[in-house]
């Protein structure tokens, strides 16, 4: 059996040391089989530019957890299986930040994978196809009026 404990996080300021939202999907042989998502108290001051970004602002989180609050609730989720997120280095510095501000004891290490770095793998074996169809349109004939043709799709 397969367990991927997907997550993001949302920060509030450009310090990206506390977390103002956490999304976290259970998945279990390719089934969501459990989601969790709650607002953040991060006791830190809202930056414009990602209240802007995230539509989260002081108000938003005003009446939310803090993040130790949190962790009793969401560490068994993040202890069960892989974690993914997408561009992970992000994400799993902004919850070692959080782990360490609040002086929690977690794991010394843990495992993970970022969708961006398997994007980016995944796109780079398709890389030489794409290369060689730009290639044949840059060679199109020209039309009668000198302009190049541009190829039908069927």
């Amino acid at each position: 059996m397969s367990r991927f404990i997907v997550f993001d996080v949302e920060t509030p300021n450009r310090y990206n040391n506390r977390m103002s939202a956490i999304g976290i999907d259970v998945i279990e042989d390719g089934v969501i089989v459990g989601e969790y998502y709650s607002l953040v108290n991060p006791e830190q001051p809202f930056d414009y530019f990602n209240t802007r970004l995230t539509g989260i602002s002081a108000e938003t989180v005003a009446g939310s957890p803090t993040f130790p609050e949190l962790w009793d609730e969401i560490e068994p989720l993040m202890s069960s299986g892989l974690l993914v997120a997408h561009n992970a280095i992000f994400d799993m510095n902004v919850l070692k930040k959080c782990l360490c501000d609040y002086q929690i004891n977690w794991k010394p290490y843990v495992r993970y994978t970022c969708t961006v770095q398997l994007g980016r793998r995944s796109a780079a074996r398709y890389e030489p196809q794409a290369q060689r169809c730009v290639r044949s349109l840059r060679h199109l004939p020209e039309s009668p009026s000198g302009k190049q043709r541009q190829p039908r799709l069927r």
